[in-house]
C-alpha cells in the first residue's frame, strides 16, 4: 500500500481522526474527541505497538478503556519499545 492520509474522519460518539502511513502501517494518528467518553484504540486488531499520548507528551496506560475528555486531542505513534 502506498504512503497517504486522510483527515477528518468521523466516527461514532463523536471523536474525528487524522491519519497518515506507508508501507501498510499507520505512522501517525490524532484523535480529537468532541464529547468525554471511554476509548480504546485498535490497530490491525493489535494495539500493543502502538503507543498513546496527550498533547503534552504524557504516555496513557491502554490496559482498558481511556476515559477522555472533551474537546482533547489524543496521538498514536508506534511504539519503539
Amino acid at each position: 500500500m502506498p504512503a497517504g492520509s486522510v483527515s477528518g474522519l468521523v466516527a461514532r460518539g463523536g471523536s474525528v481522526a487524522d491519519m497518515t502511513w506507508g508501507d501498510g502501517e499507520l505512522s501517525t494518528a490524532s484523535i480529537r474527541l468532541l464529547y468525554g467518553s471511554n476509548l480504546t484504540i485498535a490497530i490491525n486488531g493489535d494495539d500493543r505497538q502502538y503507543v498513546m499520548r496527550t498533547v503534552d507528551g504524557r504516555e496513557l496506560d491502554r490496559s482498558g478503556w481511556i476515559v477522555t475528555i472533551a474537546g482533547q486531542t489524543y496521538f498514536v505513534t508506534a511504539s519503539d519499545r
